[in-house]
């Protein structure tokens, strides 16, 4: 079982447009990640993304980048300072593989459960950047780091 947990990619400053849709950068990041990921074979069953524009931008090109299979999901607790408790008993249950775009500190926090079985989240294990994936999968000794993308490897 993997799990991809996605920083969304720049956005615009909040002064140019409060709403932060993704910058020329941003979109382009999000294309060269989203192939890399389809290359590896990235085949989420879906793709979970917070309501905010610039997740809701990242997972859709990231979604078309990997044949538009999965379905898409918003969730409100995948805001940036929600819990990450609600998202985190999902992935626990889940069957299949999920990507998960979302935002800073909740991405981190969300990290760090996964990784420490739930004893902590604060600080923070893994350093996330904007356009980032971390892969985790779950092995019998709980989740582990496989592998992390940044868009300039890409």
């Amino acid at each position: 079982m993997r799990i991809y947990l996605m920083q969304h990619a720049r956005p615009v400053p909040k002064e140019e447009d409060p709403r932060q849709p993704l910058s020329r950068q941003g979109v382009r990041d999000a294309e060269m990640v989203g192939e890399r990921l389809a290359a590896a074979g990235v085949r989420p069953e879906v793709l979970l993304h917070s309501p905010k524009e610039r997740a809701k931008e990242t997972a859709r090109i990231v979604w078309r980048k990997l044949g538009g299979q999965g379905r898409l999901q918003e969730r409100e607790d995948l805001a940036p300072l929600a819990d990450p408790g609600s998202v985190l008993a999902d992935l626990e249950a889940a069957t299949g593989e999920c990507l998960v775009v979302g935002h800073l500190p909740h991405l981190g926090r969300l990290a760090t459960r996964l990784l420490t079985a739930g004893l902590r989240d604060e600080p923070p294990l893994i350093r996330f950047r904007q356009g980032a994936v971390l892969c985790l999968v779950r092995e019998a000794e709980g989740w582990q780091v496989a592998w992390m993308l940044a868009p300039e490897l890409a």
